[in-house]
């Protein structure tokens, strides 16, 4: 697709349209320079005594990074949404798309919400033995949500073997590896039974694997988000936003 840009051009009867082009490769050279940013600023800044800890640290609420990645994945999902509605309108497979949205928009909300850390420590608890203050079960609701993932991608898959699809179902492939596998990573290094850390701080573990299972969640998402695009200028869709009051047409029709 062309550069970047943002016209509006008036129409016979005044109305003024807004059309946005969107560069998909200058798209993923900003994501590119947000995750490289935000990862270094977690090795670099995090571990020391600064106010700014916990706006730099990938693993703390309310930081830069979970910011960015709550609104990356509602943005994703959103994009996968409106790829449904329009395969939909088309006429072809369009299921597999509204389910990527949805888990990507909840995943959204959960970055910020963090449902998941209390189910997970609750399930840690119970089946692993493991005290509420681990995050024990996230691994286990990985196992869980696989099968769910798995079948997402094939069903992507099915829309044709294209940069697209492949970017989107390697993303998918990068967010699930850090979202859930290096969840089990840090459990081992909290128990002190991981060997790759077992020479340092518990702590300096920890936060070298937050780091890089962030990262990782992070490039998952923003490989998505390139796919969805990619897949936008592929086929070559259009959305257009129509906003219409019935109330207020009714009243300019009754001229009493």
């Amino acid at each position: 697709m062309g550069s970047q840009t943002a016209t509006a051009a008036v129409e016979l009867d005044g109305r003024a349209n807004l059309h946005f082009e969107i560069n998909v490769r200058r798209v993923a050279w900003v994501l590119a320079a947000v995750i490289t940013s935000l990862t270094a600023a977690h090795f670099l800044l995090a571990h020391r005594d600064s106010p700014i800890w916990r706006l730099v640290n990938l693993d703390a609420e309310a930081s830069f990074g979970t910011w960015y990645a709550s609104f990356a994945a509602m943005l994703a999902g959103i994009l996968s949404l409106l790829l449904a509605a329009l395969a939909r309108r088309r006429g072809v497979s369009w299921v597999w798309w509204a389910l990527l949205g949805l888990a990507l928009v909840t995943l959204g909300v959960d970055e910020v919400a963090q449902v998941h850390e209390g189910v997970s420590s609750r399930l840690g608890s119970q089946i692993r033995g493991i005290g509420e203050d681990s995050m024990a079960g996230t691994p286990l609701i990985g196992l869980l949500v696989l099968p769910f993932t798995l079948l997402v991608m094939w069903g992507i898959s099915k829309a044709g073997e294209t940069r697209a699809t492949r970017l989107i179902v390697g993303g998918l492939s990068i967010l699930w590896l850090g979202a859930f596998a290096f969840e089990e990573l840090e459990n081992r290094n909290h128990l002190g039974t991981l060997p790759l850390t077992q020479g340092i701080a518990r702590e300096l573990g920890d936060f070298i694997l937050v780091g890089i299972q962030e990262t990782l969640e992070m490039v998952g998402v923003a490989l998505i988000i390139i796919g969805l695009l990619s897949h936008f200028a592929h086929t070559r869709e259009h959305i257009g936003l129509n906003a219409v009051d019935p109330g207020a047409l009714e009243v300019h029709a009754d001229p009493g």
